[in-house]
C-alpha cells in the first residue's frame, strides 16, 4: 500500500482521498477542485501523475460526456454511469 504512494505529495494524496471516497460512481474533476482548493493546472498534473502509476482512471458518464469523472483504477463503473 505505502509503495504506491512513495513520491506522491500531499496535495495528490488529498485528491486520491477524494477520488477513493467517491467510491465506484467517480466524481467530477470540478468536485475534486472544489474539495481539494487546488488550481486546474495542478491538478490536471496530479491527475497525470496518478493516472501513470495506475491509482485512478478517467471515465465518462452517459449522461454528461462532456465532463470527465475519475474513479480508483481497480474498480468497475457503476451501472449508472456507463448505461
Amino acid at each position: 500500500q505505502a509503495s504506491k504512494f512513495e513520491g506522491l505529495d500531499t496535495s495528490a494524496r488529498l485528491v486520491y482521498q477524494i477520488i477513493e471516497k467517491s467510491g465506484n460512481m467517480g466524481i467530477w474533476t470540478k468536485d475534486v477542485r472544489t474539495q481539494s482548493n487546488i488550481q486546474q493546472l495542478a491538478l490536471n498534473k496530479i491527475f497525470k501523475s496518478l493516472e501513470g502509476r495506475r491509482l485512478i482512471k478517467p471515465t465518462k458518464s452517459v449522461t454528461a460526456k462532456a465532463k470527465k469523472l475519475y474513479m480508483l483504477y481497480d474498480l468497475q463503473p457503476a451501472k449508472e454511469l456507463t448505461g
